[in-house]
Protein backbone atom coordinates (compact mmCIF):
# COMPACT_ATOMS: atom_id res chain seq x y z
CA UNK A 1 0.00 0.00 0.00
CA UNK A 2 3.17 2.33 0.34
CA UNK A 3 5.28 2.79 -2.35
CA UNK A 4 8.94 1.51 -2.03
CA UNK A 5 10.38 4.61 -2.04
CA UNK A 6 9.59 5.40 1.42
CA UNK A 7 11.88 2.43 2.01
CA UNK A 8 14.72 3.72 0.77
CA UNK A 9 17.03 2.60 4.32
CA UNK A 10 19.38 -0.30 3.68
CA UNK A 11 18.84 -3.80 5.01
CA UNK A 12 22.38 -3.65 6.88
CA UNK A 13 20.82 -0.32 8.88
CA UNK A 14 17.42 -1.79 9.68
CA UNK A 15 19.03 -4.98 10.93
CA UNK A 16 21.62 -2.84 13.38
CA UNK A 17 17.89 -1.61 15.14
CA UNK A 18 19.00 -4.76 17.34
CA UNK A 19 22.23 -3.48 18.63
CA UNK A 20 21.14 -0.22 19.73
CA UNK A 21 21.15 1.79 23.03
CA UNK A 22 17.83 2.84 24.17
CA UNK A 23 17.64 5.74 26.51
CA UNK A 24 17.52 6.40 29.07
CA UNK A 25 17.34 3.12 30.61
CA UNK A 26 19.58 -0.01 28.75
CA UNK A 27 17.81 -3.50 29.04
CA UNK A 28 21.11 -5.43 29.11
CA UNK A 29 22.24 -2.63 32.44
CA UNK A 30 20.00 -3.80 34.28
CA UNK A 31 18.78 -6.80 35.95
CA UNK A 32 15.80 -5.65 38.00
CA UNK A 33 13.57 -4.68 34.72
CA UNK A 34 10.26 -5.34 35.22
CA UNK A 35 7.27 -5.88 32.95
CA UNK A 36 3.84 -5.13 34.34
CA UNK A 37 5.53 -5.59 37.42
CA UNK A 38 6.81 -9.02 36.77
CA UNK A 39 9.95 -9.39 36.99
CA UNK A 40 11.53 -10.57 33.10
CA UNK A 41 13.20 -13.82 33.15
CA UNK A 42 16.24 -14.63 30.99
CA UNK A 43 15.55 -14.35 27.09
CA UNK A 44 14.55 -17.94 25.79
CA UNK A 45 18.29 -17.79 23.47
CA UNK A 46 20.25 -17.36 27.13
CA UNK A 47 18.64 -20.29 28.22
CA UNK A 48 20.07 -23.77 27.06
CA UNK A 49 17.54 -26.30 26.08
CA UNK A 50 16.78 -29.22 27.94
CA UNK A 51 15.04 -32.02 26.43
CA UNK A 52 12.47 -33.75 28.08
CA UNK A 53 13.75 -36.98 29.92
CA UNK A 54 12.66 -40.06 27.66
CA UNK A 55 10.24 -42.79 29.37
CA UNK A 56 11.90 -45.72 29.84
CA UNK A 57 11.54 -48.83 27.36
CA UNK A 58 10.68 -51.99 28.68
CA UNK A 59 13.21 -54.97 28.73
CA UNK A 60 11.19 -58.16 28.88
CA UNK A 61 13.52 -60.80 31.01
CA UNK A 62 13.16 -64.21 29.98
CA UNK A 63 11.44 -66.40 32.95
CA UNK A 64 12.63 -70.18 34.01
CA UNK A 65 10.90 -72.57 31.81
CA UNK A 66 9.75 -74.90 35.23
CA UNK A 67 8.57 -71.58 36.56
CA UNK A 68 6.15 -70.63 33.66
CA UNK A 69 3.07 -69.26 34.89
CA UNK A 70 -0.21 -67.30 33.23
CA UNK A 71 0.43 -63.76 32.45
CA UNK A 72 -2.01 -61.60 34.48
CA UNK A 73 -4.37 -58.89 32.57
CA UNK A 74 -4.06 -55.41 33.94
CA UNK A 75 -7.90 -54.40 35.35
CA UNK A 76 -9.39 -51.75 33.91
CA UNK A 77 -9.34 -48.13 36.06
CA UNK A 78 -12.19 -47.50 37.77
CA UNK A 79 -11.37 -43.59 37.48
CA UNK A 80 -14.06 -41.35 36.19
CA UNK A 81 -12.54 -40.94 32.47
CA UNK A 82 -12.90 -36.85 30.97
CA UNK A 83 -14.15 -35.84 27.97
CA UNK A 84 -11.46 -36.97 25.85
CA UNK A 85 -11.19 -40.41 27.45
CA UNK A 86 -8.61 -40.02 30.07
CA UNK A 87 -8.86 -40.49 33.22
CA UNK A 88 -8.17 -36.71 35.09
CA UNK A 89 -5.13 -37.48 36.52
CA UNK A 90 -4.03 -38.01 33.07
CA UNK A 91 -4.56 -35.19 31.23
CA UNK A 92 -1.93 -32.42 30.93
CA UNK A 93 -1.66 -29.51 32.22
CA UNK A 94 -1.95 -26.42 29.99
CA UNK A 95 0.61 -25.65 28.09
CA UNK A 96 0.69 -21.67 28.80
CA UNK A 97 -1.25 -21.02 31.77
CA UNK A 98 -2.77 -17.27 32.46
CA UNK A 99 -1.32 -14.72 33.95
CA UNK A 100 -2.96 -13.57 36.64
CA UNK A 101 -2.70 -9.69 37.27
CA UNK A 102 -5.23 -7.64 39.17
CA UNK A 103 -4.61 -4.59 36.95
CA UNK A 104 -5.46 -6.30 33.86
CA UNK A 105 -8.67 -8.39 35.21
CA UNK A 106 -10.75 -6.54 32.60
CA UNK A 107 -8.68 -8.24 30.03
CA UNK A 108 -10.17 -11.09 27.89
CA UNK A 109 -8.58 -14.23 28.86
CA UNK A 110 -8.08 -15.09 25.74
CA UNK A 111 -5.23 -12.85 25.47
CA UNK A 112 -3.03 -14.51 28.15
CA UNK A 113 -2.80 -17.67 26.20
CA UNK A 114 -0.64 -16.43 23.70
CA UNK A 115 3.40 -15.54 24.22
CA UNK A 116 5.34 -13.90 21.34
CA UNK A 117 7.27 -16.10 18.80
CA UNK A 118 9.52 -13.26 18.30
CA UNK A 119 11.62 -14.67 21.57
CA UNK A 120 15.03 -14.57 20.53
CA UNK A 121 17.43 -11.83 18.44
CA UNK A 122 17.74 -13.86 15.63
CA UNK A 123 14.11 -13.67 15.13
CA UNK A 124 13.36 -10.56 15.47
CA UNK A 125 16.22 -9.24 13.22
CA UNK A 126 15.20 -11.51 10.36
CA UNK A 127 12.04 -9.71 10.09
CA UNK A 128 12.89 -6.39 10.54
CA UNK A 129 16.01 -6.57 7.20
CA UNK A 130 13.04 -7.92 5.07
CA UNK A 131 9.89 -5.84 6.97
CA UNK A 132 10.81 -2.26 7.21
CA UNK A 133 8.70 -1.06 10.13
CA UNK A 134 10.17 2.95 10.51
CA UNK A 135 10.34 5.56 7.77
CA UNK A 136 13.65 7.36 7.36
CA UNK A 137 14.94 8.91 9.35
CA UNK A 138 13.10 7.01 11.93
CA UNK A 139 15.25 3.57 10.76
CA UNK A 140 18.39 5.32 11.98
CA UNK A 141 16.63 5.63 15.71
CA UNK A 142 14.23 2.61 16.21
CA UNK A 143 15.02 -0.41 18.08
CA UNK A 144 13.27 -3.67 18.03
CA UNK A 145 13.01 -6.18 21.07
CA UNK A 146 12.11 -9.70 21.20
CA UNK A 147 9.97 -10.59 24.19
CA UNK A 148 10.16 -12.90 26.97
CA UNK A 149 8.16 -15.76 27.82
CA UNK A 150 6.41 -13.97 30.69
CA UNK A 151 5.42 -11.22 28.48
CA UNK A 152 2.14 -10.35 26.84
CA UNK A 153 0.50 -8.04 24.52
CA UNK A 154 -1.52 -5.95 27.09
CA UNK A 155 1.14 -5.96 29.53
CA UNK A 156 3.46 -2.02 29.78
CA UNK A 157 6.50 -1.53 31.80
CA UNK A 158 7.21 -0.50 35.14
CA UNK A 159 7.88 3.07 36.36
CA UNK A 160 11.92 2.88 35.82
CA UNK A 161 11.66 1.08 32.31
CA UNK A 162 11.86 2.69 28.83
CA UNK A 163 8.50 3.22 27.02
CA UNK A 164 8.15 1.10 23.66
CA UNK A 165 5.11 -0.52 22.21
CA UNK A 166 4.12 -4.03 20.94
CA UNK A 167 3.40 -4.31 17.54
CA UNK A 168 2.23 -7.54 15.57
CA UNK A 169 4.25 -8.10 12.36
CA UNK A 170 0.82 -8.03 10.23
CA UNK A 171 1.14 -4.54 10.27
CA UNK A 172 4.31 -4.36 8.10
CA UNK A 173 3.63 -7.83 6.25
CA UNK A 174 0.43 -7.42 5.09
CA UNK A 175 -0.80 -3.84 5.34
CA UNK A 176 2.81 -2.01 4.89
CA UNK A 177 2.50 -0.10 7.82
CA UNK A 178 4.95 2.12 9.21
CA UNK A 179 5.95 4.29 12.35
CA UNK A 180 5.30 6.54 13.29
CA UNK A 181 1.13 6.62 12.18
CA UNK A 182 -0.27 9.25 10.52
CA UNK A 183 -2.40 11.83 11.78
CA UNK A 184 -5.14 9.83 10.77
CA UNK A 185 -4.25 6.85 12.01
CA UNK A 186 -3.12 7.92 15.40
CA UNK A 187 -6.15 9.72 15.87
CA UNK A 188 -8.15 7.22 15.49
CA UNK A 189 -6.12 5.23 18.12
CA UNK A 190 -6.35 8.27 20.21
CA UNK A 191 -10.30 8.29 19.68
CA UNK A 192 -10.75 4.93 20.69
CA UNK A 193 -8.13 5.06 23.78
CA UNK A 194 -6.46 1.63 22.48
CA UNK A 195 -2.92 1.10 21.78
CA UNK A 196 -1.93 -0.31 17.76
CA UNK A 197 -1.94 -3.65 18.73
CA UNK A 198 -5.31 -3.62 20.57
CA UNK A 199 -7.35 -3.15 17.52
CA UNK A 200 -8.46 -6.21 15.32
CA UNK A 201 -6.77 -7.12 12.10
CA UNK A 202 -9.39 -6.95 10.20
CA UNK A 203 -10.51 -3.38 11.18
CA UNK A 204 -6.96 -1.59 10.88
CA UNK A 205 -7.80 -3.16 7.33
CA UNK A 206 -10.65 -1.17 6.98
CA UNK A 207 -8.41 2.03 8.29
CA UNK A 208 -5.71 1.52 5.84
CA UNK A 209 -8.27 0.73 3.09
CA UNK A 210 -10.07 3.83 3.93
CA UNK A 211 -7.12 6.04 3.53
CA UNK A 212 -6.24 4.24 0.39
CA UNK A 213 -10.17 5.22 -1.04
CA UNK A 214 -9.81 8.59 0.30
CA UNK A 215 -6.40 9.17 -1.39
CA UNK A 216 -8.25 8.15 -4.88
CA UNK A 217 -10.90 10.55 -4.73
CA UNK A 218 -8.19 13.43 -3.70
CA UNK A 219 -9.62 13.79 -0.13
CA UNK A 220 -8.04 13.97 3.04
CA UNK A 221 -8.78 11.11 5.50
CA UNK A 222 -10.89 12.19 8.33
CA UNK A 223 -11.38 10.75 11.56
CA UNK A 224 -15.18 12.53 11.51
CA UNK A 225 -16.28 11.16 7.91
CA UNK A 226 -14.53 7.56 8.90
CA UNK A 227 -16.71 7.63 12.22
CA UNK A 228 -19.53 8.18 10.36
CA UNK A 229 -19.08 4.79 8.09
CA UNK A 230 -18.13 3.40 10.88
CA UNK A 231 -18.85 2.31 14.75
CA UNK A 232 -16.70 0.01 17.36
CA UNK A 233 -18.03 -3.04 19.20
CA UNK A 234 -16.59 -4.81 22.59
CA UNK A 235 -17.24 -6.96 25.17
CA UNK A 236 -17.35 -6.24 29.26
CA UNK A 237 -13.49 -8.37 28.83
CA UNK A 238 -12.22 -6.98 26.19
CA UNK A 239 -10.12 -8.12 23.99
CA UNK A 240 -9.09 -6.97 20.17
CA UNK A 241 -11.30 -4.08 19.30
CA UNK A 242 -13.15 -4.59 16.27
CA UNK A 243 -15.01 -1.75 14.27
CA UNK A 244 -18.07 -2.56 11.86
CA UNK A 245 -20.19 -0.60 9.79
CA UNK A 246 -22.54 2.12 11.12
CA UNK A 247 -24.72 2.41 7.82
CA UNK A 248 -26.19 0.16 5.56
CA UNK A 249 -23.78 -1.59 3.89
CA UNK A 250 -20.35 -1.81 5.17
CA UNK A 251 -17.59 0.22 2.51
CA UNK A 252 -15.13 -2.66 2.45
CA UNK A 253 -15.25 -6.48 2.93
CA UNK A 254 -13.81 -7.85 5.65
CA UNK A 255 -9.90 -8.77 4.49
CA UNK A 256 -9.92 -12.32 6.17
CA UNK A 257 -13.38 -13.22 7.64
CA UNK A 258 -11.19 -16.17 10.07
CA UNK A 259 -7.90 -14.05 11.01
CA UNK A 260 -6.85 -16.15 14.18
CA UNK A 261 -3.10 -16.96 13.59
CA UNK A 262 -1.80 -13.31 14.39
CA UNK A 263 -2.07 -13.64 17.99
CA UNK A 264 1.42 -14.98 19.66
CA UNK A 265 2.98 -12.94 16.39
CA UNK A 266 4.94 -9.39 18.30
CA UNK A 267 7.47 -7.95 19.58
CA UNK A 268 8.75 -4.59 21.10
CA UNK A 269 9.37 -1.18 18.85
CA UNK A 270 11.54 1.58 20.52
CA UNK A 271 13.51 4.24 20.27
CA UNK A 272 17.29 4.97 21.10
CA UNK A 273 17.43 8.86 20.67
CA UNK A 274 14.99 11.19 23.26
CA UNK A 275 14.77 13.35 20.39
CA UNK A 276 13.94 11.05 17.62
CA UNK A 277 11.78 9.17 20.35
CA UNK A 278 9.79 12.75 20.45
CA UNK A 279 8.77 12.26 17.04
CA UNK A 280 8.86 8.26 16.59
CA UNK A 281 6.11 7.40 19.28
CA UNK A 282 5.56 11.09 20.89
CA UNK A 283 4.74 14.49 20.52
CA UNK A 284 6.22 17.47 22.11
CA UNK A 285 6.55 17.68 26.22
CA UNK A 286 6.47 13.03 25.86
CA UNK A 287 2.44 13.60 24.79
CA UNK A 288 2.26 10.24 23.38
CA UNK A 289 0.88 10.42 18.96
CA UNK A 290 -1.35 7.47 20.39
CA UNK A 291 -1.89 4.87 23.67
CA UNK A 292 1.62 2.56 23.76
CA UNK A 293 -0.54 0.03 25.88
CA UNK A 294 -3.56 -1.90 26.38
CA UNK A 295 -6.11 0.36 28.13
CA UNK A 296 -10.25 0.14 28.02
CA UNK A 297 -11.39 1.21 25.14
CA UNK A 298 -14.07 4.37 24.32
CA UNK A 299 -16.93 4.24 23.04
CA UNK A 300 -17.13 7.08 20.01
CA UNK A 301 -20.27 8.68 18.85
CA UNK A 302 -20.57 9.76 15.25
CA UNK A 303 -20.60 13.38 14.80
CA UNK A 304 -24.33 14.24 13.97
CA UNK A 305 -25.38 16.21 10.16
CA UNK A 306 -25.24 19.54 11.66
CA UNK A 307 -21.74 19.53 13.33
CA UNK A 308 -20.06 18.60 9.84
CA UNK A 309 -18.05 20.80 7.90
CA UNK A 310 -18.65 21.51 4.42
CA UNK A 311 -15.58 19.69 3.12
CA UNK A 312 -16.91 16.43 5.48
CA UNK A 313 -20.06 16.56 3.93
CA UNK A 314 -18.71 16.55 0.37
CA UNK A 315 -16.39 13.56 0.96
CA UNK A 316 -19.11 11.70 2.63
CA UNK A 317 -21.08 12.00 -0.09
CA UNK A 318 -18.26 11.30 -2.63
CA UNK A 319 -17.76 8.45 -0.87
CA UNK A 320 -21.13 6.67 -0.58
Amino acid sequence: MTSSSSFSASSGARKNMLDREVTPFDEASSSERTTSFVKEEKSSEDTPSVSPPQAAVPVALPQPAHRSRKRKHPQPSTANPGPSGLSKKAKRAPQHPPIVIPEYSWVHSDVDKHMSIYNTRDKVGQFVVVHPVCEDPFVEYAVVKPCRARERIYMKPSPDNYDFTYVYDYLFKEYNVTFPLIDFEAGMLTLINIAPSQLHPNSWAFVRCFKLLCGHLGLMPSISVFTYFYQMKFGKLVGWVSLSASHGSPLFTLYNSSYKHFKPHFFKLCCCSEDAEKRLLFRSNRVPRHPLYWQKPTRFQPLPDYRLTAEEKVAIGAIQ
